[in-house]
C-alpha cells in the first residue's frame, strides 16, 4: 500500500513538472509573438528582405578579379558594395551588418581587389567632403566582404560628390600585397605599407589637384615588378594637372605632358605596358606608349570616362563617353586606337519599368571579362548591363540587377483593401507594388513628365475611398526643374491624372507634403515647399490659401520630416506641426489654430529636421501621434489637445501604424529607434505598453532609413524605405509572401 502511494506521488510530481515546463513554453511563445513583457523581446520570428524594385541607383564602379573567375564587385555612391554570386545570378549586398550610426559606410568612394589573394577586398568609404561628410573609413575584408575590419582615416572622401564616376583612387600593388595607395579629393596621395593597417601621406607627391576633385585614379604596371617586391611603375591621374608617373616604386614622381588634356578620368594598362587614359574638358582618349602620348580620340566629345583593355589582346580596347544622361556612346577598337567603331546594341532589360532612357545613363565603369573576351560589363546610373557576344554585329545587352536595390525612398503607402504598396522615391518617381517579390511593370505617373523626377508625398482617402490616392513631387530632371507637380489616382495608383491647376505659392508649388480628407475624396490639403498650406475641394481644379497656419514646415526636397496628417476618421480634421506647436484644422484646412505649444522643438539642421513626424492612427478619430527622434514618441487621443510621452521609447527616429493584431481593436505601432535602452526596430500590439524587437542579427537596415510604413492588410508586416538600399520589408515567418 505504501509503495502504491509512492508510485502515485511520483506520477503526480512528474506530471506537475511536465505541466510546468509546458506552461513555461507557452509563456515563451506568447512573449515572442504577442509582446506581453515590458522589456523588448527578440524578433527572431521575423524575416527581412528587399522589396523587388530593380536597381534605380548609381553604380559608380565595377571590378573583376583578374585570376578568379566570376569574382566581381560593384560600388555605389550611397548604397554600399555588392559581390556577384554566379550560382544565384544575383548581387549580394556587403554592408548589411552596419547600423544607423555607421550609415556613412554605405558611401563607397573606391574599391580595390588583391590580384594575388582573391579573398581580400578593400573599400574606401565616405559620402561627402563638405560639412555633411564624416572622416573617411577604410574597410578591409579577408573573406570577400562577408565581414570587415575598420581602419579610420584622417580625411574625407566624396562617394556622392561630383566626379564620383571617375576611376579607382584605391589600389593594391599587384606584386606586393602589403602596399596600397589611396588618392583623395583635397588631401593628396596616401600610402600604406602594412596591408592598410596604417597610412601616411606621400609628402613628395607634387600636387593635390583641383579642389574637391583631386586624384582621379591610381594604377600599377604589373610587368614592372616581381611577386614579393614593390611594382616599379605607378601612374596617378590628377584633375587639373594631368598624369604623373613613378618608375622607382614611389620614391620620385614625374609629370607626363598630356598637352591640353589635364583632367584625366580613368585609366587602363595593357598586358604589354601601354597606358590608356580618358579625359574631359576637352574630351580625349590618349595612350602612352614608348614614353610618348598618342591621341586616339574616336570622335569629338566633351567627356570620355570608362575604359578597359582586353587582358588577352592588348590592342582591343573599349571606352565610353560620359554624360549624366541616357545613351552614352560606347566605342571599340581592335588595333590600339587607330580605328574605332561605335557599338551597335540590342538592349534586353529584365526590369519592366525601365524605360528606353534607362540605357547607358552616365556610364561609370566598363570592363572586359579577363576570362572571356566576348563578355563585357558596364555600370551606370540605373545598375549593371552585360553582353556575352562582343563580336556580334549588334550584340545583345542584358540588365543584371537581381539583388541590387539602391533607390532613395521619400514616402510609402500601404493600401488596406488591395494590399498594394505605393512608393515615392528620388530620381525614379514612383512605383506600385502588387507583389513584393516581382519588379513593378511601370511607373506611377501623376504628371506627364515626371518619370525621371521625384515623388515626395502620398496619401489616400482612408475611410471614404482608399483607392483615391494623391501624390506631389518635383520635375527635377526636366526643363521645368523649378516647378513641382501633383496628381491623383482613382484606382489605387494604377493610372493617374495631373491636377488641373496649381496653387500660386512660393517656388510655384514644388514638393512639400499632401493629405486627403478621410471622408471626402475631393478634398485635398497641400503644403508646398517653403510655403503655407493650400486646400482644394475639387481635386485640384481650384486652390484656396489657408489661414492661421505657419509657413516653411518643409523647406527642402532632401528633407524627410512629415509635418502634415489627415485624421483617418473625421474628414474635416487635419494636423500640422512646426517648432514645438501642433496646429489643427477642423474645417478641411481652411483655418488652423494651435492646440499645444509644448511639444519638442527640433533645430532646423540637416541631422534633426528630417525626423519630426505627425501621423494619425487608422480607424480611431483624434488618435494622433508624433515622434521627435532622440526626444521620443508622443501620443494624443483627443485630436491634439494634449499629448503624453511614451516613456519606454527613448528614441523614435521614425514610427508607423500597421494592421491590428488578432483580437485587438487598436492598430499596431512600429518604431525605428531605441526602446528600453535597446536600439533596433520594434513592434507594439498594445499602443506602446509593451514592445517586441523585430530586427534580426546581421541585418541592421542602417543605410539612412527615411520612411517607415506598416502594412494595412497583413498583421506584423512593416516596410522601411532607405536612403540608398531600397525598401526592406519585415514580416512574421509564417506570413504570406505575396499579395492577393
Amino acid at each position: 500500500m505504501f509503495n502504491v502511494k509512492r508510485q502515485h506521488l511520483a506520477i503526480f510530481i512528474l506530471t506537475s513538472i511536465t505541466l510546468f515546463f509546458l506552461w513555461q513554453l507557452s509563456v515563451s511563445f506568447i512573449n515572442e509573438t504577442d509582446g506581453v513583457p515590458a522589456t523588448p523581446t527578440s524578433g527572431t520570428s521575423y524575416r527581412w528582405q528587399n522589396v523587388a524594385i530593380g536597381g534605380g541607383g548609381y553604380v559608380t564602379g565595377l571590378a573583376i578579379h583578374p585570376t578568379e573567375p566570376n569574382l566581381i564587385y560593384i560600388r555605389t555612391d550611397v548604397g554600399g558594395a555588392y559581390r556577384w554570386e554566379q550560382k544565384e545570378q544575383k548581387w549580394m549586398p556587403l554592408m548589411e551588418m552596419f547600423n544607423l550610426n555607421n550609415r556613412s559606410l554605405f558611401g563607397i568612394a573606391s574599391l580595390a581587389i588583391d590580384r594575388n589573394h582573391p579573398d581580400l577586398v578593400y573599400v574606401a568609404t565616405g559620402e561627402y567632403t563638405n560639412h555633411r561628410g564624416k572622416l573617411a573609413t577604410l574597410l578591409k575584408s579577408t573573406n570577400r566582404g562577408n565581414s570587415w575590419q575598420r581602419i579610420n582615416l584622417p580625411f574625407k572622401l566624396g562617394s556622392n560628390d561630383e566626379w564620383r564616376w571617375n576611376g579607382e583612387k584605391l589600389a593594391v600593388d599587384p606584386n606586393d600585397s602589403n602596399i596600397l595607395y589611396l588618392g583623395t579629393r583635397n588631401d593628396g596621395l596616401w600610402k600604406s605599407a602594412d596591408g592598410a593597417e596604417t597610412w601616411k601621406n606621400v609628402a613628395n607627391f607634387p600636387t593635390k589637384g583641383t579642389p574637391d576633385r583631386g586624384i582621379s585614379f591610381v594604377t600599377f604596371d604589373l610587368q614592372t615588378g616581381t611577386i614579393g617586391h614593390p611594382t616599379q611603375t605607378i601612374y596617378i591621374g590628377v584633375a587639373g594637372s594631368g598624369v604623373y608617373r613613378s618608375r622607382d616604386s614611389g620614391k620620385t614622381w614625374e609629370k607626363l605632358n598630356t598637352g591640353a588634356a589635364i583632367n584625366p578620368n580613368r585609366a587602363a594598362i595593357a598586358s604589354e605596358g601601354t597606358l590608356y587614359v580618358t579625359f574631359d574638358n576637352p574630351g580625349a582618349i590618349k595612350k602612352f606608349q614608348n614614353n610618348t602620348w598618342i591621341d586616339i580620340t574616336p570622335i569629338k566629345l566633351n567627356n570620355f570616362n570608362a575604359i578597359s583593355v582586353d587582358p588577352r589582346h592588348p590592342n582591343i580596347v573599349v571606352a565610353s563617353e560620359f554624360i549624366f544622361q541616357s545613351f552614352n556612346k560606347i566605342f571599340r577598337t581592335i588595333d590600339g586606337g587607330q580605328k574605332w567603331q561605335e557599338l551597335k546594341y540590342r538592349k534586353r532589360s529584365r526590369v519592366p519599368w525601365w524605360s528606353d532612357y534607362a540605357w547607358a545613363v552616365g556610364i561609370s565603369s566598363l570592363e572586359i571579362d579577363p576570362n572571356n573576351s566576348q563578355k563585357i560589363w558596364y555600370a551606370d546610373g540605373n545598375g549593371v548591363w552585360r553582353t556575352d557576344e562582343m563580336n556580334a554585329f549588334s550584340p545583345r545587352w542584358y540588365s543584371y540587377v537581381n539583388g541590387l536595390e539602391e533607390i532613395v525612398n521619400f514616402t510609402l503607402k500601404s493600401q488596406p483593401e488591395t494590399g498594394a504598396l505605393l512608393q515615392g522615391s528620388a530620381d525614379i518617381g514612383g512605383l506600385r507594388h502588387q507583389n513584393l517579390n516581382s519588379y513593378p511593370k511601370s511607373f506611377m505617373r501623376p504628371a506627364k513628365d515626371h518619370s525621371i523626377s521625384d515623388i515626395v508625398s502620398l496619401d489616400f482617402s482612408s475611410k471614404k475611398n482608399p483607392n483615391f490616392v494623391v501624390a506631389v513631387g518635383s520635375r527635377r530632371w526636366t526643363e521645368d526643374a523649378d516647378k513641382g507637380y501633383g496628381g491623383y489616382s482613382v484606382n489605387n495608383g494604377k493610372s493617374w491624372r495631373e491636377f488641373p491647376r496649381y496653387p500660386q505659392g512660393f517656388r510655384q508649388s514644388i514638393n512639400g507634403r499632401v493629405a486627403v480628407s478621410a471622408t471626402n475624396d475631393r478634398h485635398i490639403v497641400w503644403v508646398p515647399e517653403s510655403d503655407v498650406p493650400y486646400y482644394s475641394t475639387n481635386r485640384g481644379k481650384t486652390w484656396q490659401i489657408s489661414r492661421g497656419a505657419p509657413s516653411e514646415t518643409t523647406v527642402s526636397l532632401w528633407q524627410w520630416n512629415q509635418p502634415l496628417a489627415s485624421d483617418k476618421v473625421n474628414g474635416n480634421k487635419f494636423y500640422l506641426y512646426k517648432d514645438g506647436q501642433l496646429y489643427r484644422s477642423s474645417d478641411g484646412g481652411a483655418n488652423w489654430s494651435v492646440t499645444v505649444s509644448d511639444l519638442p522643438k527640433l533645430d532646423m539642421d540637416w541631422d534633426n529636421v528630417a525626423w519630426s513626424n505627425i501621423k494619425a492612427a487608422p480607424s480611431l478619430e483624434g488618435e494622433v501621434w508624433a515622434s521627435f527622434n532622440a526626444m521620443g514618441l508622443y501620443r494624443s487621443s483627443d485630436s491634439g489637445n494634449s499629448f503624453t510621452k511614451i516613456n519606454n521609447v527613448q528614441q523614435a527616429y521614425m514610427f508607423a501604424f500597421g494592421k491590428n493584431a488578432p483580437g485587438k481593436t487598436n492598430p499596431t505601432v512600429f518604431v525605428y529607434g531605441r526602446v528600453q535602452e535597446i536600439d533596433g526596430i520594434f513592434r507594439s500590439d498594445d499602443f506602446g505598453q509593451n514592445w517586441i524587437k523585430i530586427d534580426v542579427p546581421g541585418q541592421a537596415i542602417g543605410k539612412d532609413p527615411k520612411f517607415i510604413e506598416g502594412d494595412k492588410k497583413i498583421y506584423g508586416r512593416v516596410f522601411v524605405g532607405t536612403g540608398g538600399r531600397g525598401i526592406y520589408y519585415g514580416e512574421l515567418v509564417n506570413s504570406a509572401v505575396s499579395r492577393d
